[in-house]
């Protein structure tokens, strides 16, 4: 059985899976090795945007990543969380969009994303991670190209929250090439 302990700070927070135990490091601690962008924006004089909370990770010490994405995300205790249904190709009204048209599909999919977290009082800069799910290999190429041409108007670094890309053999409807589902960070109320 697994459990986890709560034991005061992040870097005491550890994990008990039977005989294994790992602890969590803590990304404010200098002897801990990692590149990280802090999209820290605020002054003394300003509140801290959630955005600007959430730290994307790249260890030194871990593989490249292998696309537009950070291997971890680290979010501070007092941020509540969004769990934001898988989005497909729909337009407001409530057509599919880009039947015929994978790349059309893509940039639905994300401007829907994009979306709920905007009426939600969010933005993509508040993701903490993403997953992804296609329907052939055969359009990897197309959405690695179209999500490098709409990323850089999504999030508003270079660096963008880690995802799980899978492949799978299809989603609720057979026109869906994409979903894409995320988990972003909120102020608690």
């Amino acid at each position: 059985m697994s459990r986890v302990v709560l034991m005061g700070p992040i870097s005491d927070l550890r994990f008990d899976m039977g005989k294994a135990s790992l602890a969590i490091p803590d990304p404010g601690n200098p002897r801990t090795p990692i590149n990280s962008r802090n999209r820290a924006t605020s002054t003394p004089h300003q509140e801290a945007t959630v955005a600007s909370q959430i730290e994307l990770l790249n260890p030194p010490a871990a593989a490249p990543a292998q696309g537009l994405y950070s291997q971890a995300a680290f979010m501070p205790a007092g941020l509540g969380t969004y769990h934001v249904a898988g989005q497909v190709s729909v337009g407001t009204d409530g057509a599919i969009v880009g039947i015929d048209d994978f790349g059309a599909q893509v940039r639905q999919t994300y401007d829907n994303l994009a979306a709920v977290l905007n009426a939600l009082g969010e933005s993509c800069d508040s993701i903490v991670s993403m997953r992804t799910y296609l329907v052939d290999a055969d359009l990897l190429p197309t959405f690695m190209e179209v999500r490098a041409k709409i990323f850089p108007s999504l999030f508003s670094g270079p660096d963008y929250p880690p995802n799980t890309l899978l492949i799978i053999d299809g989603l609720v409807r057979a026109e869906f090439l994409i979903e894409v589902e995320a988990v972003a960070a909120r102020r608690n109320p």
